[in-house]
């Protein structure tokens, strides 16, 4: 036994320039092998499925979370006139073009009703009282805001 350690030892003392290539052999080993197989389409398409919908959900979480998102059941939009419709789209969206909405998108400068000066902030609910508006329905007074406004 002793003798095949004392061989052993010698063989390292003797062929010293293996440690050059021990270290590169263990670098090597760490090194990311790329297979020699071709990757299908499936595999790359379900890749860039994964990919795409990690990294941007999160990002898309974020920029939603402080958005009150209300949801647009098909029976709150009427479906003729095409007017009505549009108009009560955006105002069940909130992308209804008064102030409020022009003021998030930065082409406002302020959020507050330019046709009364009750200092309210001009979005849906703020269009039933103002004393500008003669129409009669949630509608009618979404067009002549816009049409008074600008």
């Amino acid at each position: 036994e002793n003798e095949s350690f004392f061989n052993g030892c010698l063989a390292i003392v003797v062929f010293g320039g293996n440690e050059q290539a021990d270290i590169l052999a263990k670098k090597g080993a760490n090194l990311l092998q790329h297979p020699n197989t071709a990757t299908s389409y499936w595999k790359i398409k379900l890749l860039l499925i994964n990919l795409c919908t990690f990294n941007s959900l999160p990002d898309l979480q974020t920029r939603t979370a402080l958005k009150s998102l209300r949801k647009v059941s098909p029976s709150s939009i009427p479906d003729k006139p095409r007017c009505d419709a549009i108009a009560a789209f955006r105002l069940t969206t909130g992308h209804d073009c008064l102030a409020a909405h022009l003021h998030r998108l930065g082409i406002s400068t302020e959020p507050f009703c330019p046709l009364y000066n009750s200092g309210e902030v001009m979005e849906r609910d703020h269009l039933l009282r103002c004393g500008s508006l003669q129409g009669l329905t949630e509608v009618s007074r979404h067009w002549e805001a816009r049409a008074l406004w600008g």
